[in-house]
């Protein structure tokens, strides 16, 4: 069974679990790719508890600003009205053990379920994205036409990892300063930009079709190689931190500043030890519900 998903049978849900400014990046830069490879914003929603009160450049963006989380249930079911084959669902924000602040991991996956969409593919990029991990989506007895999920994440039971957009391949450009984007996320839109701009590299398995298991896989290796590679450039920077803290107590210590200014900057030499220390100790292993089903999918835009 092969289903093709297409810019005439998806709807698209970008979700910010957060307040932060950097969350809301994230969408902003799906939203571009999304756009780039023509899908209508009138299908491209973008929920926000927060921010667009401060920040009215955002809502002018999309065209569906939802600003309360909690009224998905009731975009879910207005969908019904407007049948779409195809959810996509992206969330961006901090994750906590029970999914997130503003649903279960369970009530949140039987909220799309209203949606009926046939299909729904579910891309968790928040911290401990694994809550969602062993969530059950098959169908009960009394659904007959229940919504098949695939569901992608950026990290089991672990913190997910962020670094400065500007230290990654970003393949549209927003008018933003270098915000902390996270890996995953970045590169999952990446991977559905190249689905339309560089077939054969979006095509990870060569079979000709650029399915959602692709996208788990360009994702999840682009992901970890940046990782690794941050970890490196953090070890050095330990090691080098490390060796200079003595002189530089020495230095703070001898210096004319005051015994509260002295506890200030020694804490700050400590806080950025400890900063490294936190990030090289960090795992981040994505993994993929459903893979069968993803293998399935294939998105053609």
């Amino acid at each position: 069974m092969n289903k093709e998903i297409n810019i005439g049978n998806s709807v698209w849900f970008l979700i910010a679990e957060s307040s932060e400014p950097r969350h809301i990046f994230d969408l902003i830069y799906a939203y571009k790719i999304l756009y780039q490879i023509g899908i209508d914003k009138k299908k491209i929603y973008l929920f926000s508890d927060t921010f667009f009160d401060s920040n009215e450049s955002f809502s002018n963006i999309f065209d569906h600003t939802i600003s309360n989380i909690k009224d998905l249930e009731n975009i879910c079911n207005k969908l019904k009205l407007n049948f779409q084959e195809n959810l996509f669902v992206a969330v961006s924000g901090h994750g906590n053990e029970q999914g997130f602040s503003s649903f279960k991991s369970l009530s949140f996956i039987n909220i799309l379920k209203q949606s009926e969409a046939k299909y729904c593919c579910c891309i968790f990029t928040q911290c401990y994205a694994g809550i969602f991990h062993y969530i059950d989506t098959q169908k009960n007895k009394e659904e007959i036409n229940c919504t098949k999920f695939v569901v992608l994440g950026s990290t089991n039971l672990n913190m997910s990892i962020s670094v400065l957009s500007d230290n990654l391949d970003l393949f549209t450009p927003i008018n933003s300063d270098p915000w902390s984007a996270n890996i995953f996320f970045i590169n999952i839109f990446n991977w559905l930009s190249l689905t339309k701009s560089n077939f054969s590299h979006a095509d990870i398995d060569g079979d000709n079709f650029a399915s959602l298991l692709d996208c788990y896989r360009y994702a999840g290796v682009l992901s970890n190689k940046k990782f690794e590679e941050y970890k490196s450039k953090n070890i050095l920077d330990l090691l080098s931190l490390y060796n200079q803290i003595p002189a530089s107590i020495n230095n703070i210590l001898s210096s004319s500043l005051t015994l509260q200014e002295k506890n200030f900057h020694i804490n700050i030499l400590y806080y950025n030890l400890n900063s490294l220390t936190n990030f090289i100790s960090l795992h981040q292993e994505p993994w993929i519900l459903n893979a069968n089903l993803a293998r399935d999918l294939h998105l053609n835009f």
